[in-house]
């Protein structure tokens, strides 16, 4: 071999070796998220007046946290809290709800959930909404 032909295949082997170590790589995607948020603490539950229930609890400090879903049913039902369908989805840690019977008894379930849609496990609490004042 000449040396023209020597630095010729060494320019070739590095290029090579170039082509091949610099591959371009597609980006991964990140990995999904499946870890659902804390569950609600501090659930608190009360009649209001007209009548009505409200409910509190403690916020999540979860970043991707993106509300909490509330199911509700009375004591006597023969579901069980998981399948009842939530009747709402709020964002802030409080909830006023308006729809109750005096005289009734309530089980309501609170989750929080993320921006994936995973769901914590259910905090429960019963609220017992008093009869009608019969005084009058």
């Amino acid at each position: 071999m000449t040396r023209r032909t020597n630095i010729l295949v060494a320019v070739l082997m590095l290029a090579a070796v170039g082509v091949v170590g610099c591959e371009s790589s597609t980006p991964s995607s990140p990995a999904p998220d499946t870890a659902a948020p804390a569950a609600v603490t501090a659930l608190q539950g009360s009649p209001a007046g007209g009548p009505s229930v409200s409910l509190s609890w403690t916020a999540g400090s979860e970043l991707d946290l993106a509300g909490y879903k509330i199911s509700r049913r009375t004591v006597w039902s023969d579901k069980s809290m998981s399948e009842v369908q939530p009747i709402v989805s709020v964002t802030q840690p409080s909830f006023q709800d308006y729809s109750v019977q005096p005289g009734t008894s309530y089980l309501y379930g609170v989750t929080a959930y993320d921006a994936s849609n995973n769901e914590s496990p259910q905090a429960v609490i019963r609220v017992d909404v008093p009869p009608p004042d019969s005084a009058g």
